[in-house]
């Protein structure tokens, strides 16, 4: 995958960033580095471990306990979101009708 600056600017936008031209360059040389070592670990041979069977099922996840506490107000919660409407996330309709 080419890393070119439409590309980062496009990445930029999406995540709500503004990034100067010096920013892009460095984003871009840090994407580049970042794909080509994904692709290297994509590449990697793969063996799947063996796990003794008394490691993998005796290992109960502790549950933390139910705490009220209190939550955000609305505004809070509704301030960076792109758009609202009546106290309400409005996002665009990806089911049609």
């Amino acid at each position: 995958m080419t890393m070119d600056s439409k590309r980062v600017e496009h990445l930029a936008e999406l995540i709500r960033l503004e990034i100067s031209a010096d920013e892009t360059a460095n984003l871009r040389s840090d994407l580049k580095e970042i794909t080509a070592y994904m692709t290297k670990l994509r590449n990697i041979e793969q063996e799947s471990p063996e796990l003794p069977d008394d490691e993998t099922t005796e290992h109960i996840q502790p549950l933390r306990e139910d705490r009220i506490q209190a939550s955000m107000d609305v505004e809070e919660a509704l301030k960076n979101a792109p758009g609202t409407e009546n106290k309400l996330f409005k996002v665009p309709r990806v089911i049609k009708s």
